[in-house]
């Protein structure tokens, strides 16, 4: 319901904003332009919060395809050499660096939102933390182990991960993963933002 400084009211829908002005449509299709110097102060204050919210939700979305885009980047640039020393959490750590992104409060293996998996898919720049996993097909990880997300395999649910210290091999490599070959520990999945 908008409302005039003379406090005539419309219900409408919001459907456009300009530059002073905003364009509403009513349920009969009708639809009006109406300047923002002619709202109530009410109307004026929804709308400016209103255009903050549009605006912080089209960097989200920005933000959503620039930062997987960043990550998979990288680690396709680390395919077949070693980063850092080595180690399977120092690929994630100084990709973090190399893409301007930061750890949520600087934690050890955490590295953003935690995925609700399975109900919430992971995708590629998602990176996975296993604790002690074993697999149906044999693997096992150690106590902690670091990989990222960087594709989606042929096979349904099947991921494509780079990591690197699997094996004893301290460079980048690709391989499959399926997690719902997980019989025992943990995986987590976590997507940075």
């Amino acid at each position: 319901v908008f409302t005039d400084d003379q406090g005539r009211k419309l219900t409408a829908e919001l459907i456009e904003t300009g530059q002073g002005w905003i364009k509403v449509k009513r349920k009969d299709g009708h639809k009006f332009t109406l300047t923002l110097d002619k709202l109530s102060a009410e109307d004026k204050t929804w709308l400016e919060a209103r255009a903050k919210q549009i605006e912080k939700d089209a960097l989200a979305a920005k933000r959503a395809v620039e930062v997987p885009a960043k990550i998979l980047a990288y680690c396709k640039e680390q395919s077949g050499k070693q980063v850092g020393n080595g180690e399977c959490w120092t690929l994630a750590d100084e990709c973090f660096k190399a893409c301007g992104l930061h750890r949520p409060n600087n934690e050890g293996r955490v590295w953003g939102r935690k995925v609700d998996y399975p109900t919430e898919k992971p995708q590629p720049g998602d990176i996975v933390e296993y604790r002690s996993a074993k697999f149906s097909n044999g693997s096992m990880t150690g106590p902690e182990h670091t990989a990222i997300v960087i594709g989606m395999a042929k096979k349904k649910g099947v991921l494509i991960i780079a990591e690197q210290n699997w094996g004893g091999v301290k460079k980048v490599d690709e391989c499959e993963m399926d997690p719902a070959g997980l019989l025992s520990g943990e995986m987590m999945f976590y997507r940075p933002e």
